[in-house]
C-alpha cells in the first residue's frame, strides 16, 4: 500500500516536470532560430554598409547562402533631401524569415 502511494506521489510530480522540458526544448530551438535570424541580419547589414550608397537598393525575398531554411529582403526608403538640407538619406531595412516567423533590422545611410 505504501508503495503504491508513493509512486502515485512520485508520478504526481514527475509529470509537470517533463512537461517542463518539452517546453523548455521547444523554447530553446526557438531562441537559437532568432539568435540566427538575428546574426544573418546583421551580416547583411553590414555587407550593405560597405558597398556605394548609389548601390544600395531593394532586394526581393531570397534564400541565405548555407542557411537553408531561412531566407531574406532588403527594403530601401530613400529620404530625398529638403531645399535647404543637402543631406540625402536611405532608410535600410533587413528582414530574414524562417518558417512563420521574421525579424526586422534597420538602419539609415548617407551618403560619404
Amino acid at each position: 500500500m505504501e508503495l503504491l502511494l508513493a509512486v502515485a506521489i512520485l508520478g504526481m510530480v514527475v509529470a509537470p516536470l517533463l512537461g517542463m522540458f518539452s517546453t523548455s526544448a521547444v523554447n530553446n530551438a526557438q531562441a537559437s532560430k532568432y539568435t540566427i535570424a538575428f546574426n544573418l541580419a546583421r551580416e547583411k547589414m553590414e555587407s550593405i554598409k560597405n558597398i556605394n550608397y548609389d548601390s544600395v537598393e531593394t532586394l526581393e525575398q531570397e534564400p541565405v547562402d548555407g542557411y537553408p531554411q531561412f531566407s531574406h529582403s532588403v527594403d530601401v526608403a530613400v529620404h530625398e533631401a529638403a531645399d535647404n538640407d543637402q543631406v540625402e538619406l536611405k532608410n535600410v531595412t533587413v528582414t530574414v524569415y524562417w518558417e512563420e516567423r521574421n525579424y526586422s533590422l534597420s538602419s539609415y545611410m548617407t551618403r560619404r
